[in-house]
């Protein structure tokens, strides 16, 4: 083993620690998702994990590592999500196609983190009757994003359906992303249908 995750097992951690190589750890992510390059040392991933299973563990913290889930995702939300979404809402075409790659990236985020953060799905929220991890994000997503832009995101689907009946070019792959945001936040599926079919019914959806 590693000499520095070997002294990870061993001395004593604080949650200080946990932060500082979670936020290294996370700091590649962005790196990644900002250029498309994944430059990331698999010891990376296992100083943060290491530190979670053993504060979990050990220290009994796993309240305390699953605020630091919850907050490392909303900040992601809050600085990385919402101006760009903001920045695009006079656009329709161009508000989809923001709201899809965020929601794309936001996923990617999601992947990741769960990968370090997996002790708490498996030995801890069952037994806290809590939301699971993925969870927990779907959650964050739709009351920080989706719900907050959702007039935006019906208007805009509205708006590039029109365009399509009018014969102008649309990007139909992001429009199917689009709608599609509506079944992954909870609404049913057939009433999501049966909206877009007839547009002449008013813009009340209901989950």
């Amino acid at each position: 083993m590693d000499q520095d995750l070997q002294d990870l097992n061993t001395r004593e951690i604080s949650m200080d620690d946990a932060e500082r190589e979670i936020d290294i750890y996370l700091e590649k992510v962005q790196d990644f998702l900002n250029t498309g390059e994944l430059r990331m040392h698999p010891k990376l991933y296992m100083r943060a994990y290491t530190l979670i299973v053993r504060l979990s563990d050990e220290y009994d913290k796993s309240e305390d590592i699953y605020q630091i889930y919850e907050e490392r995702l909303l900040k992601h939300i809050l600085i990385r999500v919402i101006p760009l979404l903001q920045q695009s809402t006079g656009d329709s075409a161009q508000f989809l196609k923001q709201y899809n790659i965020q929601f794309k990236k936001f996923t990617f985020m999601v992947y990741t983190m769960n990968k370090i953060f997996y002790y708490l799905d498996k030995y801890f929220l069952k037994n806290a009757l809590k939301m699971s991890l993925s969870e927990k994000a779907l959650d964050l997503y739709r009351s920080q994003v989706f719900d907050k832009y959702l007039d935006h995101l019906r208007r805009s689907i509205f708006e590039e359906i029109r365009k399509d009946r009018e014969d102008e070019i649309v990007d139909k792959g992001e429009l199917k992303s689009s709608i599609l945001q509506f079944i992954y936040m909870g609404f049913n599926e057939k009433v999501v249908l049966k909206k877009i079919e007839d547009l002449a019914d008013p813009i009340t959806w209901t989950c």
